[in-house]
């Protein structure tokens, strides 16, 4: 499964589109689980293209929204 999110800094916050990405996921919790448990891996892909200085916070909230669906963080970071 791939939801791809795009949007240029002036428009969207990082945090805001993993949060709509993993409102789109909830339903999938169960299925999450079971690659997890039979040996498997998910993972959520961040390629963050930016000009200058950026940053954004990714509060304990959403880390844990990620934790509860068994899905890793990867970052990509493209100054």
């Amino acid at each position: 499964m791939e939801i791809i999110h795009e949007g240029d800094s002036t428009t969207r916050e990082l945090s805001k589109a993993i949060g709509e990405s993993l409102d789109e996921l909830a339903s999938c919790r169960e299925f999450l689980h079971r690659i997890r448990a039979d040996g498997g891996n998910a993972e959520f892909f961040v390629g963050w293209f930016f000009d200058g200085n950026r940053g954004d916070l990714l509060n304990c909230d959403l880390l844990a929204r990620l934790a509860d669906l068994r899905i890793d963080l990867s970052f990509d970071v493209y100054p």
